[in-house]
């Protein structure tokens, strides 16, 4: 494998090379070259860009159907009043009404209702029914995190991660991703794979990390997660060598689900596998996604 800073660089140093030889070189077929390097330059950085490891953003505004199950215990009236500010506060935001969606999420939030509490906070985020606050949609996340919601726990990852990215940031997106990860849920699953794959800001880069917690979330039929295993297969990532027929299977899996990056993936690895290689795709792909190999 290639020095990361130099494979970075190489759809570049293609692209520049062209243009050299296109400007220095008076002979057709050197300026025919030139023009060629172009094209193969921008050819490998649109694919680099499709082959990018994909993160999830935050998560859709919780439902009272997301709500655990009732375990047996009698509900109070005061849970039950705490749940019927919620599910007000539902009912409002569903409308469009978001003054009376925040004033009915406060309600319950204030009283520690976790579902509450993220809504609030994205709310907050994205400036609906106020003005943006980002502290306050924080505080909010974090009080949902803090009670073991993994949603909100993803969800502060997400935010830690996205502002500021410093190496402080990174860690505590880290800290949060693991929390909502070690639940099965899938999409913070994928992000933390992403973050030991790229290995930036101070998270020490563990593709043997990436793949366990990218299969996680695959064995639930998590399209991003097929995805980047593909790309990790396509690309050789971490010092392993391109295995285009465990990228073919695992793209062919993230096309099933609708992923439609995935569906232009699988056509591309698949014009460069052998019939006997596309045989063994195909064999792979009859057998249940838990026994396939990572």
């Amino acid at each position: 494998m290639l020095p990361k800073p130099i494979y970075e660089s190489l759809p570049f140093i293609y692209m520049a090379a062209g243009v050299a030889a296109i400007i220095g070189l008076e002979h057709l077929l050197g300026r025919i070259c030139g023009f060629l390097l172009i094209l193969v330059g921008i050819g490998v950085y649109q694919m680099r860009r499709r082959y990018r490891h994909r993160k999830i953003g935050r998560s859709p505004m919780e439902k009272t159907s997301r709500r655990p199950k009732p375990n047996g215990e009698p509900i109070s009236q005061r849970k039950t009043k705490i749940r019927q500010d919620f599910e007000s506060g539902e009912h409002s935001y569903e409308q469009g009404d978001y003054a009376a969606a925040l004033k009915w999420y406060r309600r319950a939030a204030e009283q520690g209702y976790a579902l509450a509490q993220v809504n609030l906070g994205s709310m907050y985020f994205d400036g609906q029914g106020t003005s943006p606050d980002i502290q306050e949609a924080l505080k909010w996340y974090r009080l949902a995190a803090n009670q073991g919601l993994a949603s909100a726990q993803f969800d502060l990852g997400v935010l830690c991660e996205q502002h500021g990215r410093t190496p402080q940031d990174v860690q505590e997106a880290l800290t949060w991703y693991q929390k909502a990860a070690g639940q099965g849920y899938a999409p913070a699953q994928v992000n933390l794979a992403a973050l030991y794959a790229e290995g930036q800001g101070g998270v020490a880069q563990d593709f043997q990390q990436a793949l366990r917690w990218y299969r996680e979330a695959a064995d639930q039929g998590y399209a991003p997660a097929c995805f980047n295993l593909g790309v990790i297969y396509a690309e050789g990532q971490g010092g392993g060598e391109r295995d285009l027929i465990m990228a073919y299977v695992w793209f062919s899996r993230a096309a099933v689900l609708g992923d439609e990056d995935a569906l232009s993936a699988q056509k591309q690895v698949g014009a460069r596998l052998t019939a006997a290689q596309k045989s063994q795709a195909q064999q792979l792909l009859q057998q249940p996604i838990s026994k396939r190999p990572i």
